[in-house]
């Protein structure tokens, strides 16, 4: 993207420092170090306000900077541009992975096809299912991974250990490329069989409560001795006569009950 040599005291120079006091691109002091394309993409750009809030998280894959799950799908699907499909857009962009350095990084290659990956995928995957693992395209390689129950891990889910191993594949893909993080093949598979045996610990506990669960009908039963139940009710005729009556049982036994007009109540209530 650069058309000169960018000078020493420009290097760990930041965004804010090229915006002026009135919020606009001081194009003085980098434009002529940049090509015409780079240019035009920075215009396009809001520059950075301190009234925009602080920095925050943005979503690469999504418009708006926030995540979901149809960007997400698009991410793994090849419908959101990884190195060659920048390239083929015509993006100033090297369309090799950045990792291996030797084929161009579609989302398939990052996350199972280059050989850093590779490295990390061979520890769940048996010797004899490799070969069969590493050739299906993209989406029947998904489909066919997560809906495979059984796994060669224990007692692991295989769809759990698979959808963990892809994330954290590629969560430390971008660690090294964009943090400079090592790639750790090792580091990353007990990272991935901590987070996989927590996620099958907590399924496991779900469904055995859901299967222990006892089913039993509940109602309501009369108090048994010494204690005793008193049941009251009343009615009204329109405007006109009242009353009301209850007993008083214990059990099956009753006690004794009562029953009396609105005013002879009234009357025992003062």
């Amino acid at each position: 993207m650069t058309v000169a040599s960018i000078p020493d005291s420009m290097r760990n120079m930041t965004a804010a420092e090229c915006v002026d006091q009135n919020g606009n691109w001081l194009w003085n002091r980098f434009s002529s170090l940049l090509n015409n394309h780079a240019v035009l993409r920075i215009a396009y750009m809001a520059p950075p306000s301190a009234a925009r809030g602080d920095d925050r998280v943005y979503w690469g894959a999504s418009n708006t900077g926030t995540f979901t799950v149809q960007s997400a799908y698009h991410e793994l699907t090849n419908h959101s541009p990884r190195g060659y499909e920048l390239a083929r857009r015509h993006l100033d962009i090297d369309p090799l992975c950045g990792r291996c350095h030797a084929q161009v990084e579609s989302s398939l290659h990052a996350i199972r096809d280059c050989v850093y990956s590779k490295g990390v995928w061979r520890k769940p995957v048996p010797v004899a299912r490799q070969h069969g693992f590493f050739s299906h395209p993209l989406r029947q390689w998904l489909v066919m991974n997560l809906r495979r129950r059984t796994c060669d891990m224990g007692s692991l889910y295989w769809q759990v250990t698979f959808g963990v191993a892809a994330w954290r594949i590629w969560y430390w893909r971008n660690q090294l490329m964009f943090n400079n993080k090592s790639w750790n093949g090792d580091l990353i598979v007990r990272d991935i069989n901590a987070r996989a045996e927590n996620i099958c610990s907590t399924l496991s506990t779900i469904v055995y409560r859901r299967n222990t669960r006892i089913q039993k009908w509940i109602r309501w039963a009369p108090p048994t001795w010494p204690y005793v139940c008193l049941n009251t009710d009343g009615a009204r005729k329109g405007n006109g006569d009242a009353g009301a009556g209850g007993l008083l049982r214990c059990g099956t036994i009753m006690l004794g009950s009562f029953m009396a007009s609105a005013q002879i109540l009234e009357c025992v209530r003062l």
